[in-house]
Order: C-alpha cells, then sequence, then structure tokens
C-alpha cells in the first residue's frame, strides 16, 4: 500500500542534517510515496521572533531542493511546521500561519512551564525526582497538550505521551484507567470536535513503543476518532517511514479503514491495504 510520512525534519531543524538527496532516497528505500516537511519551530516569549527564520529556510529548501527531486522520482511531497510549544508565545503561534503556504501545521509539547520557568522534557535526571514530581511533571505536560489542542491553529496533534518516552513514569493501560484518564479523555474529545487529526508517531517502534500507545488510539478510535496520520519523526533518511507497514496493520486491527496526509491544509485519505 501506499505510506505518507508527515513528520520529517530537515538540515533547516536545529537537531538535523538531512538533505534532499538524503530524504529522497530514504523515501525510496522505505517505500514511502510521499513526505511533508516539518522542521522544528519552537516558539521563544518575549524573543524578536528571528527564531522563526529558520522556517524561511525551510521553505525554500522545500521549493527550490526537494520538490523537484521528489517529482522527479515520482514521489509527492508537501511543506509543513511543527509548531513546539505555541501556547508559550500564543499570539506569535496564531499568526505564523498566515505567513507560507502550509499545507501541514503539527502542534506538539516539547517543554512545560514548572516551578516558575520552562522546562524541557527532555534530557533530565527524571531518576533522581521524587515520585510526587514525576506524576506533577505529567500531569503538567498533558494540560499543556490540552491547552495547544483547544486553542492553536493545528491540523496534527503530534506524539501524544512524549513525556512518558523520556520520564520512565509506567506507561500501561493501568494510567489510561486512573490518574491521566480524564487529561487524556479530554484532549481525544478535543481534537475529534475541533478536526484534529492524531498522529502515529513511530520514532520508538524499534523499541517497541508508538507515541501514543495502541490503548490511547483505540480509545480515540471508539470515541468516533477517525483523522489519523503516520509520522517517523525522523531526522535522518533512514529512519523514514520507520514501523509504518506494522503500524498500518495495528490500525486496520482497530477498525480505521483509512489514513490521512494533509495538503492545503485539508485531509486526503488513503487506504489501509490488507498486506
Amino acid at each position: 500500500m501506499k505510506y505518507y510520512d508527515c513528520h520529517v525534519h530537515t538540515k533547516n531543524s536545529h537537531d538535523s542534517q538531512q538533505e534532499a538527496g538524503e530524504l529522497v532516497n530514504g523515501l525510496i528505500a522505505a517505500g514511502v510515496s510521499g513526505v511533508s516537511v516539518t522542521d522544528h519551530l519552537d516558539t521563544m516569549p518575549g524573543s524578536d521572533e528571528s527564531f522563526a527564520d529558520n522556517i524561511g529556510g525551510s521553505f525554500e529548501f522545500y521549493r527550490d531542493e526537494l520538490k523537484p527531486l521528489a517529482e522527479e522520482n515520482g514521489l509527492d511531497a508537501f511543506f509543513g511546521v511543527e509548531l513546539g510549544d505555541g501556547i508559550r508565545n500564543p499570539g506569535f503561534a496564531l499568526d505564523f500561519p498566515s505567513r507560507y503556504p502550509f499545507d501541514v501545521i503539527l502542534g506538539s509539547v516539547h517543554k512545560i512551564y514548572l516551578d516558575g520557568g520552562n522546562f524541557t522534557l527532555y534530557p533530565q535526571p527524571y531518576e533522581s525526582f521524587s515520585a510526587e514530581k514525576r506524576r506533577h511533571i505529567v500531569a503538567t505536560y498533558y494540560d499543556d497538550v490540552l491547552l495547544t489542542a483547544s486553542t492553536l491553529d493545528i491540523d496534527v496533534l503530534s506524539h501524544l505521551t512524549l513525556i512518558n518516552r523520556y520520564n520512565g513514569y509506567p506507561l500501561t493501560s493501568d494510567i489510561f484507567d486512573s490518574e491521566f484518564k480524564d487529561r487524556i479523555n479530554d484532549i481525544l474529545d478535543t481534537i475529534i470536535r475541533r478536526g484534529i487529526a492524531l498522529e502515529v508517531n513511530s520514532k520508538g517502534f524499534e523499541g517497541g513503543r508508538l507515541m501514543p500507545d495502541r490503548y490511547v488510539i483505540e480509545e480515540y478510535f471508539r470515541k468516533g476518532g477517525r483523522l489519523i496520520t503516520l509520522g517517523s519523526d525522523a531526522h535522518r533518511g533512514v529512519d523514514i517511514g520507520r514501523g509504518f507497514k506494522e503500524t498500518a496493520r495495528m490500525l486496520r486491527e482497530i477498525g480505521f479503514k483509512s489514513i490521512d496526509y494533509f495538503k492545503g491544509r485539508e485531509p486526503v485519505e488513503y487506504p489501509i491495504d490488507a498486506e
């Protein structure tokens, strides 16, 4: 079946050096038919907004290098952005989508406001924190994700449950049924109501963990959520499309008939075929 990777970074992200040729070769090797370039835009309250300059470079890279090369190889390429921590600078976050011809805007939380300052989710010495502090961090993370989903102009909610990848807090169905059930339910209800897609992020696939975990995806489906995207969160060509075949099979088992990508900020369905 066709796959579209809706979360990929390039040399215009601070943590990637990926060039157009590497990206296209990665798509071909993974059997992925299309890609959305979604370089980081992590907002910074009170700055002069120069932090956004990399997105201009990302657009030029997409327009002048990636899109022509992708089309030469029969592949689709779309332009997007990963808007990180937009709730820290909401005025900018709400204005920015009008500045470029985005196909997709991902909403992410990478840091939280904790104890009077910004707390980056990784790296942190979580093992040295008390259980109470860990719970407070997780609760604050979900509160910030809910605010992101409730207030920002985004198309996709990215890597829900990211905090648990770093925190080491035991992420099992028991948590969904206890401490954070209401918060996670509120997030799922909000994105369904607002027509925001849920990303299934496969960055942790090789370690046996998707973001979010299967039981959260099942609850999303039970609630009526059907907009769903695949994103590898790849910063290197070799990581593009990781685990997509297995993830699509899981989505089919849950009951999904299709997956989505975005073009012109509108979802486009493609079927999940039996393999």
